[in-house]
């Protein structure tokens, strides 16, 4: 018998005549279904094989695609660069301008943040239709397709394959990897294991452009002959995922709120936890589905107009545009350029392009192992004030690198400097601090707004970037330090500590600043503190 199968009996009399003599059972009956529980909940927090591999092939897929293209850009600028001139030349018979192959290039560079953008607004559709699991496949599939065309560049001889492609990469890279993978892990992990995988995101997002500023080398894939095999290796983990996705499981919670195919979800939650009491995470899937019954998603026009959560949703649009308006996207986009700038050589600026990334997946592994001790402010703040420092001592050493000659090369580590602190501070926190200030009514809207305003901000970064730097050189990094410096002020005086803290006493806490609630809202915070209250009475973990 399975050590989840069966149950203690509650404690039972046998009948001795006139006298009623208890069962051995009696006296330790609470005792020993205590006991029983405890071994069927240790049971379903057990980690089955087919959740983790499953697991690790979906976030590699998903989080590639996000990453890679960010690195790419950067490291194949020199030969791409030199190949849209040549494909200008031939079409035209003509020479392009400097200005024309600058504009060509934020063009190419900003495909990828546009098509993130549209990609935010996506994800619900294609879930509610086909699931998590089919529209992953979708995205990978047309992931493939675009890679191939990227592969093809050369045979075209035209930059507007590389742009369309890039956008298209876009789209599914922020629906697939930003919005579906991290619900589809969540949904088929066991409770105590979510946190984990979930954190395992910005790492393979991190090593997606660790591995594009690797493949970059000119001695590698970054020749003048080679770059568009290197955009074409995007899709590879793509590749991966759809030759196994007949074997990845689907999501039990959308078979049972989404699909109400109960009985199938029963069956699969029993394989993927190897247990057949999982009666746990029925309950809680009846109950989050009675409790959707019960409450009204709210749209986008309807969080905005909220003022009940008037001060989260400043918080949140604060938080959403600062994630990226402080630049890293940007600057990884345009990472050998910078280096360059600050007068380091073209073969050295390879190779601290590959110094900085590596720098971001360690520190990407120890924030996900601190990040459960450490509470969220704290990591925002810290964070912020990292990119802040670091880029105040950038703009120096930049501005004044003619002087010495080892100058130059503290702009690498201030670099990696701020990388160190975008990760543990906005890469780390900023959905999960938005996630938490809203409760499961307005989370849905308030999620999408923030992915929106971070693919925005990631837009105005990769357009405006290369002009401020030709035209404030170094001095372009005192805006993002401003910026930086700003946030974190707001972040010290205005954002809550959301650490086991629920949605009602984050409210609270915004009420004690002053950022009250109007009392036309006050029917509606009851009724999110009743169907909280009931939702954590029965399905809290």
């Amino acid at each position: 018998m399975s050590e989840c199968h069966g149950a203690v009996l509650p404690s039972s009399c046998v009948q001795n005549g006139n006298v009623a003599v208890e069962s051995p059972l009696v006296e330790n009956g609470d005792d020993a279904s205590d006991h029983v529980t405890n071994k069927n909940k240790a049971a379903n927090e057990k980690l089955t094989c087919w959740v983790v591999w499953s697991s690790l092939i979906a976030l590699f897929a998903g989080g590639f695609p996000y990453g890679y293209p960010i690195g790419s850009i950067n490291s194949v600028a020199v030969p791409a660069r030199k190949a849209f001139q040549e494909y200008y030349q031939i079409r035209h018979n003509t020479t392009l301008s400097e200005d024309g192959l600058n504009l060509i290039w934020t063009v190419t560079a900003m495909a990828h943040p546009i098509g993130g953008l549209v990609g935010c607004f996506i994800p619900n559709f294609f879930v509610k239709n086909f699931g998590q699991l089919r529209s992953m496949l979708y995205g990978h599939v047309v992931v493939v397709i675009a890679s191939v065309f990227l592969g093809l560049t050369s045979l075209f001889k035209s930059f507007e394959v590389v742009v369309i492609a890039r956008a298209v990469i876009g789209v599914c890279g922020s629906s697939v990897g930003t919005s579906i993978t991290p619900t589809y892990i969540v949904e088929i992990n066991p409770t105590k294991w979510r946190g984990v995988f979930s954190s395992m995101s910005a790492f393979f997002i991190t090593f997606g452009v660790f591995i594009a500023n690797v493949l970059g080398l000119p001695e590698i894939l970054g020749g003048d002959e080679l770059w568009p095999v290197m955009l074409a290796l995007t899709g590879l983990p793509s590749l991966v995922f759809i030759s196994l996705f007949y074997f990845m499981p689907e999501s039990p919670r959308h078979l049972y709120i989404t699909e109400g195919r109960k009985e199938e979800a029963r069956k699969l939650l029993t394989k993927l936890r190897k247990c057949e009491d999982i009666s746990d995470e029925l309950d809680k899937m009846e109950t989050e589905l009675q409790s959707q019954a019960s409450s009204k998603q709210m749209s986008l026009l309807q969080l905005f107009r909220s003022r009940t959560l008037r001060f989260q949703l400043v918080s949140t649009i604060v938080l959403g545009f600062a994630y990226q308006l402080t630049g890293l996207s940007g600057i990884m986009s345009y990472l050998n350029q910078l280096f360059m700038k600050a007068g380091i050589s073209s073969d050295i600026s390879a190779y601290g392009s590959i110094i900085t990334t590596a720098v971001m997946i360690v520190t990407a592994c120890l924030t996900s192992l601190t990040i459960k001790r450490v509470g969220r402010k704290k990591l925002l703040f810290i964070g912020y004030l990292i990119e802040g420092i670091s880029f105040l001592l950038l703009t120096i050493t930049i501005e004044i690198g003619d002087l010495v000659y080892w100058i130059p090369y503290l702009s690498i580590l201030f670099s990696t400097t701020f990388t160190m602190g975008f990760i543990i501070g906005p890469a780390a926190t900023t959905f999960l601090v938005v996630s938490e200030f809203f409760s499961q009514s307005a989370r849905t809207a308030a999620l999408m707004t923030t992915s929106a305003l971070v693919w925005t901000a990631y837009s105005l970064v990769v357009i405006s970037l290369p002009y401020f730097l030709a035209a404030l050189r170094g001095f372009t990094f005192l805006i993002f330090s401003s910026i930086a410096f700003a946030v974190a002020v707001f972040v010290y005086f205005a954002v809550p500590e959301t650490k086991d803290r629920s949605f009602v006493e984050i409210q609270q806490i915004f009420k004690k600043k002053k950022f009250c609630c109007n009392s036309r809202d006050s029917s509606n915070l009851s009724m999110e503190k009743t169907s909280l209250e009931k939702l954590n009475m029965t399905s809290s973990a």
